[in-house]
């Protein structure tokens, strides 16, 4: 929970002036919780699961978090279920290039093991259709060829690089390739693209031959509409109390939780978020308020002058018509003139 003062400082002057009058001593304020009724709807119950295929195979991660699962447990007892959580990911993040390849390898065999069986239990004619691929994959693009081909060679000359700062260098030295190098990618991705398409098909012919029904055979996934571009002169969208809120308790929360990953950071923020009381809240609601007018003042402004633009265009473009129009009729004019004068 943040202090009156860190919530002052962080959030600017006009944070400082409303927070003076309005919010109490956080630190002293006893939070009061309360339950609500969920109202999520029920969810479907999930297939039944056939007792002779395969079991799934296991990523490095959960074979991970199976060995080191006990040992947490044993040595910090009576941990939460969520604190266990976070505790396995982050000796999962903290191991050595050397130590995270012995479960990799684990991971492979365990992959390699599945698909094995897989192919048996597909012969048997009896695949659920839990594995009947219901949207066609997509071939990989050429930079995550080259994405998956450098991380791992990048993640060992750089063991300190977090994630998204071995992704951001990853994402500049493929946009400074040399023509030739990414023609390279390029073409391994047009192949990858064609493999993909055949699979597919055959993914296809093989739910059509396992379906009594044609309905088995699934349709190709939509392309999705590009986001419209934002218009530059639209004013800047207005913020809720909660941005207001996280915007001043980030840093904070950065110094007190510096292992966090961005995810883990915004959930708590959240949890934090949620323990404010109402005169907390008040802060950044009011602020939120003033913005919200602002924001509502700017796009009055803003369609103003849009339909002004507007009549001006569709005026301009009258009298562009009606020169184009006047300059057709005094060219024919022309020609039947001269017609007659040869007559």
């Amino acid at each position: 929970m943040i202090t009156n003062d860190e919530a002052k400082g962080a959030a600017g002057d006009s944070v400082v002036a409303t927070a003076t009058i309005i919010a109490p001593d956080i630190e002293n304020v006893i939070i009061a919780t309360t339950t609500t009724q969920s109202t999520t709807p029920r969810k479907r119950k999930k297939a039944k699961r056939d007792p002779n295929e395969p079991r799934k195979n296991l990523t490095s991660y959960v074979l991970f978090s199976n060995y080191i699962r006990p040992i947490i447990k044993e040595r910090m007892q009576g941990i939460s279920f969520v604190d266990l959580s976070k505790q396995m990911g982050l000796e999962f993040r903290q191991l050595s290039p050397s130590d995270r390849e012995i479960w990799n390898v684990k991971a492979k065999e365990e992959k390699k093991r599945y698909d094995l069986e897989m192919e048996e239990y597909r012969k048997t004619g009896a695949v659920s259709s839990t594995h009947i691929q219901k949207t066609p994959k997509k071939g990989k693009s050429s930079y995550n060829l080259y994405f998956q081909a450098m991380h791992d060679k990048m993640k060992t000359e750089n063991p300190n690089m977090t994630f998204g700062e071995l992704s951001k260098q990853l994402g500049q030295n493929f946009k400074s390739l040399p023509v030739e190098d990414k023609k390279h990618w390029e073409d391994l991705a047009k192949e990858d693209r064609k493999r993909v398409m055949e699979t597919n098909l055959l993914a296809e012919v093989q739910a059509s031959l396992n379906s009594s029904s044609i309905a088995a055979i699934t349709k190709p996934p939509q392309k999705r509409s590009r986001k419209q571009k934002r218009d530059a002169d639209a004013p800047k969208k207005n913020l809720t109390s909660y941005i207001y809120f996280s915007n001043s308790i980030r840093e904070t929360m950065k110094q007190r939780c510096p292992e966090a990953t961005f995810c883990e950071l915004g959930k708590l923020m959240g949890m934090e978020f949620k323990k404010l009381t109402a005169d907390q809240r008040k802060v950044f609601d009011e602020l939120a308020a003033k913005d919200k007018i602002r924001y509502d003042a700017a796009m009055v402004e803003y369609e103003a002058k849009k339909k002004k633009e507007k009549e001006i265009a569709e005026a301009a473009a009258v009298v562009v018509s009606e020169i184009v129009q006047s300059k057709e009729e005094g060219s024919e004019d022309e020609g039947h003139v001269t017609a007659v004068v040869e007559c």
